[in-house]
């Protein structure tokens, strides 16, 4: 910090009665809420990352998820055309075993 601008931050903390006692314990309480705020910032950043890295699943899980976000109704279709195919395959065989053909 060059003279004039020290000189002229410390007529402006005298002038306002700020609560520091100098214009170097300023300039340390700043940095102090610096590094407070920087290491926030990592945090939420690592959280971030961490978040991301969750996302980054197996395809079978993101089958899975798939699956459970299925609205109600697809879920009935499907089961409903698979006992509707399993009925049949039933039936075929039925009639495999009565000797018909």
């Amino acid at each position: 910090m060059n003279k004039k601008r020290y000189e002229k931050t410390k007529v402006a903390i005298e002038d306002l009665n700020l609560p520091f006692m100098d214009v170097d314990d300023f300039v340390e309480e700043q940095m102090k809420r610096l590094h407070e705020q920087h290491e926030q910032w990592k945090e939420q950043k690592e959280e971030a990352e961490k978040s991301e890295g969750n996302q980054k699943r197996n395809p079978v899980e993101l089958v899975k998820e798939a699956l459970r976000r299925a609205n109600k109704k697809e879920k009935q279709e499907w089961r409903s055309n698979f006992e509707r195919r399993v009925e049949i395959g039933k039936r075929v065989k039925e009639i495999k075993s009565e000797n018909i053909f």
